[in-house]
């Protein structure tokens, strides 16, 4: 695959990363920034305008400023209502320390009607915690979600309005979640320290933490922490990042992902077992996929620049592409997302610049 790459930086809501991206089905394209304020925008992608969706998030009195993060936090049913999670910009471990979540109260999530631009919002599902990803299932209609920094797992049922909170995870092990045609959703958990590995199915005395594939089953209502392990060894991470750095669920109902120290592929399979593929290219982490309408799952891979590559799901096979930009100390496509045109487009995060990239084939 041949393409050219342009770029367009938002500045105009004091933007420094774009942190989510999705098609709307309407040839629109919504961005999730990190910034000040007004933290949602829509892209027309035949005239390159961009329109405000408004301030969404109102600050809390009395804290010291910090940028709002809309972070994998946009999720589009089939009715055309944009949910939106609201995160901050904090660390997974509460930094900045200074913060007080008392005050903030904590994310809430929010609905926008992409029709009718009407907004709504649901409340804060986990107090005192940002909204930190969350994605939609059609099959159930429902919002799965966790959050920073307690790593709390939440359900919202868009028909009657309840919300879910099925308590900590463990310590921060996934970017995000995806869900398969039963209502069930997949993401990590991670085993620290030294422990009996036995209760993981082992023969050795001990076992070094890792991620391990976590599942929420609907069927059962409750999470499952399985024995299959995703990443061993979590000795460094990536800017804060370890475990699973992206999911992907194909038209087909096949799931993959990506990690973060190794970036490295994956597949979930049917009996829920984890099946590496490879790596993309060399270096950790693999921030984004997407379905291209070729069916190919096409992502970005790599540290401290990353390369877009193509994965066939049906024989394994990788494609890198190369590299996309060396501008930069460093820099990645956080999120991606094909247009209605046929283009490919990728949300530039921590270069301090929210650049929206356009991928176009040639």
């Amino acid at each position: 695959m041949k393409y050219r790459v342009t770029k367009q930086l938002f500045t105009d809501n004091g933007s420094v990363a774009i942190t989510s991206l999705i098609n709307g089905g309407n040839g629109k394209l919504y961005i999730g920034f990190t910034s000040m304020d007004h933290p949602v925008a829509e892209y027309d992608t035949a005239t390159g305008a961009t329109r405000d969706i408004g301030l969404m998030f109102n600050p809390p009195k009395n804290n010291m400023p910090l940028e709002d993060k809309v972070h994998n936090s946009l999720a589009l049913d089939e009715n055309g209502v944009l949910y939106v999670g609201q995160g901050l910009n904090i660390g997974w471990d509460a930094r900045p320390y200074g913060y007080s979540l008392q005050k903030y109260g904590g994310g809430h999530l929010f609905a926008y009607d992409t029709k009718t631009e009407r907004i709504e919002d649901f409340g804060i599902p986990v107090p005192r915690n940002a909204i930190h990803g969350i994605t939609y299932n059609k099959e159930t209609r429902r919002i799965y979600g966790y959050t920073i920094p307690d790593n709390h797992f939440f359900r919202f049922d868009i028909d009657t309005g309840k919300t879910v909170d099925y308590g900590k995870i463990s310590s921060y092990a996934s970017h995000n979640f995806v869900t398969d045609s039963k209502g069930n959703a997949y993401g990590a958990w991670l085993k620290e320290g030294i422990y009996d590995a036995s209760e993981l199915g082992g023969k050795n005395n001990y076992i070094l933490r890792g991620s391990f594939l976590l599942k929420f089953d609907n069927a059962k209502d409750e999470l499952v922490r399985t024995k299959e392990m995703i990443v061993y060894g979590l000795e460094h991470d990536i800017f804060g990042n370890v475990g699973v750095d992206s999911w992907i669920r194909t038209k087909k109902g096949e799931i993959f992902g990506g990690t973060a120290i190794g970036g490295a592929l994956f597949k979930v399979t049917n009996d829920e077992r984890i099946q590496y593929i490879g790596k993309p290219v060399l270096g950790p982490r693999l921030t984004s996929m997407t379905e291209g309408p070729d069916g190919l799952i096409y992502g970005c891979a790599g540290f401290p620049h990353m390369s877009l590559f193509t994965l066939n799901p049906e024989t394994s096979e990788v494609k890198d592409l190369g590299i996309l930009s060396n501008e930069g100390m460093f820099w990645y496509l956080h999120s991606l997302a094909f247009g209605d045109d046929g283009v490919l487009y990728g949300g530039e995060t921590d270069a301090g610049k929210a650049s929206l990239f356009k991928i176009i084939p040639e």
